[in-house]
């Protein structure tokens, strides 16, 4: 008994320790933009986001969603994640993401 009261004493202490730590997580600023990027697309072209693909491209990171709008109408809008603009938008021929 000795033994598992010291180590609930122990965590006790652990978890005191770090409560007090009240810094913060920021994302990369590669991935602030990203679900700004998912709600502007979506804004332009109301629908399912139905795949999205994380693009490297000369330093630059970009965010292509494939939408399946509601019209029946299938898009691929593209993002800057670097300041969360529209670069891009295309609409599929075919209609297949």
């Amino acid at each position: 008994m000795k033994y598992n009261y010291g180590w609930c004493l122990l965590a006790v202490a652990v978890q005191m320790a770090h409560a007090g730590n009240i810094e913060t997580y920021n994302l990369p600023a590669s991935k602030v933009y990203q679900g700004y990027c998912r709600q502007e697309a979506l804004r332009l072209h109301p629908g399912v986001i139905a795949q999205q693909r994380l693009l490297h491209s000369n330093g630059e990171f970009l965010l292509r969603n494939g939408i399946q709008a509601g019209d029946g109408s299938e898009w691929f809008v593209v993002c800057d994640l670097a300041n969360g603009n529209i670069i891009r938008e295309q609409k599929l021929a075919d209609g297949k993401i």
